[in-house]
This record gives C-alpha cells, structure tokens and sequence, in this order.
C-alpha cells in the first residue's frame, strides 16, 4: 500500500541519498527506497471498553538501531487505520535489509515517553473504569532482532501484532431470588461494585527476553470500579437477577483474602474475600462469579482463558477454582 501520499518521490530520494551509508541490493520484500511502512491489528481482540483492530486509531512505535544511531527512532506516532494507512509523524527508514533491530510498539500513545536508551516503560489502569473508555487497554508489542529482509510482509510492510498487556476481570453477581418479592430487580439494584487489593500501576522491563508487564512494587492498592455490561432480570419468582461488570487490571500476584469485591444493594452491605492466591496473567481474562443472598455471600467461582473475542472460537484450556 502507498504509505505516505503526501511525500513527494524527490523528498524520499533526498532521505535516502542522506542516509544511505549503506546501500541495499535488492533483498525479497524489502523496499528499495528503505521507507519503513506499517500494518497493525490487535491479537485476541475484544469489545466496548477495550481496543480492537476496528477502532485502533494510533500507537508508539520505537525503532532501536545498537549498529548506527542515526536510525533510530524513539515514540514516533502512528496515526490511521488499516482500512486506509498508517502514517508516521517522521518517515522512518530501515538502515539496510540486514541490520537487525529491536522494536517495541504500544497503545494509547503516550507523549514525552522515551523508550530509546530507556530499560522500563510504566503504564497503569482507570480506578474508575468506563465502557467507552478504552485508555486502561494497554497494549504492547515487543520484536528483538528483527531483519527487514526477512521479517517483512509480502506487501513489504513491518507489522505490529498488538497484544493487551494487562488482565480482563469479569464479575457476575446472582442475586437470590429473595429480592424478587417486590420490583427491586426489574433493574439493577446493585451499587457501589469496588474491586479492593489491586495495583493500578505497572512496570514492563524491555531488557527481559519476554517483556511483560507487573505491578509497580513501590505502589499502594488502589480500589477500581468496574462497569455494568449486562443486567438480566429474573423472569421468574424463582429465577435470579445476574448483573455482569468488567474491568482491566494491572498482571499481578494478589495473595490470599488480599483481593475482595464489596457492592451493596438495597441498603445490604456485601463484601467477599478471594481465599487463595492468584495470579493476574497479561493477555489474560478471569472471570468471577459469585452469588449473593440472604446478607451473605454463599459461593465463588473463579475461571481463566486468554482474552480474546469469542466468536474467535474457544480454543482454550479453562482453569476454574470453586470457593464456598
């Protein structure tokens, strides 16, 4: 695909004769004028709150040249789609088709954050989360030693297979069907949902050989607030009212009884203790289903898959854990 309409033939040839310290013979699928062109997508995407492929819209990309700094290229923004083209704020050019390089990408962007010399990169989650709020999404991409010659697409374009770097908790309460003596549950009646014992602030080491992000040791918990995704009243006396919320969360290991989920509803205070260890894995969804009744709560379940859209299908092994 063109990648930048609106740079002229003459000012890609004087990018090239300035840099070309290196000449590149011609190498399958890299392109002779040395322009670095991108395609992206988002691995195990997902909806509402979070980024897909559809609505990704810009991203960091940082090239890092050990051979020739003068190819180097530190948070350059990416702005488009994959439906017209991605375009840079810099043009960017590959040194030759050999050199290899390391490249780190990573959305929402994020200005005055230099990853060039740097061994972190820091980036947290909403306390009070919104479905039309995807800025907790972080998501990253990490290639060491990628050669141009190589590595490039068909079309000659670097891609960047973005992944959601932090954890997906879903919570769905069942309410007993005590409540529904009066028209309590014909909406929501829960309130005040609050996730208690996580960290909100992460830190990914880009010298690990699998860069991943983990809780910031140096910080407190912080409560989060999920959002309401789904609410089903009950259709009978019998049946129970299900409020389903979710949340993105920092990976991250919460011991046991240190993560609890509190919410109230109709003046009854519920507060329930996660009994064993667990731990926040990137890319990951977990889901918590607990049910409520009677002033208490009678029973937990707690479940893991990769994050990803279920119309992908369910290639996955779930790992479920019962308390009671």
């Amino acid at each position: 695909m063109s990648f930048f309409k609106t740079l002229s033939t003459t000012a890609i040839a004087l990018l090239v004769v300035a840099c070309s310290g290196n000449e590149e013979t011609a190498v399958s699928n890299f392109p002779s004028d040395r322009v670095v062109r991108i395609c992206a997508g988002i691995n195990n995407s997902y909806t509402r709150g979070f980024y897909t492929t559809d609505n990704l819209q810009e991203f960091s990309i940082s090239i890092v040249n050990t051979n020739n700094g003068n190819y180097n290229y530190d948070n350059i923004k990416v702005t488009g789609n994959n439906s017209t083209e991605w375009n840079t704020q810099t043009v960017m050019l590959w040194q030759n088709g050999k050199q290899k390089v390391d490249i780190i990408a990573y959305a929402p962007y994020q200005t005055g954050t230099a990853i060039t010399g740097n061994t972190t990169l820091e980036a947290g989650v909403q306390a009070t989360q919104t479905k039309d709020d995807n800025s907790s999404d972080f998501l990253l991409y990490v290639s060491k030693g990628f050669t141009p010659s190589s590595d490039l697409n068909a079309d000659k374009e670097l891609e960047i297979p973005l992944s959601h770097a932090f954890s997906k908790l879903t919570v769905r309460i069942s309410l007993g069907n005590a409540y529904n003596v009066s028209s309590l549950t014909d909406t929501n009646p829960i309130t005040g949902l609050t996730i208690k014992g996580t960290i909100i602030t992460g830190v990914c080491n880009l010298t690990a050989d699998k860069p991943q992000f983990i809780a910031k040791a140096s910080e407190s918990a912080t409560n989060v607030m999920p959002y309401e995704i789904a609410y089903a009243k009950p259709s009978g006396i019998l049946d129970n009212a299900v409020a389903t919320y979710e949340c993105i969360l920092v990976p991250q290991r919460i011991y046991a009884y240190d993560l609890s989920v509190s919410f109230v509803v109709d003046g009854t205070t519920y507060h329930w203790k996660v009994p064993e260890e667990i731990d926040f894995e990137p890319g990951m969804n977990y889901d918590l289903s607990i049910k409520a009744g009677n002033n208490s709560i009678t029973s937990g379940t707690m479940s893991a898959k990769p994050w990803k859209d279920p119309a992908l299908g369910t290639d996955y092994h779930e790992i479920q854990t019962e308390y009671k």
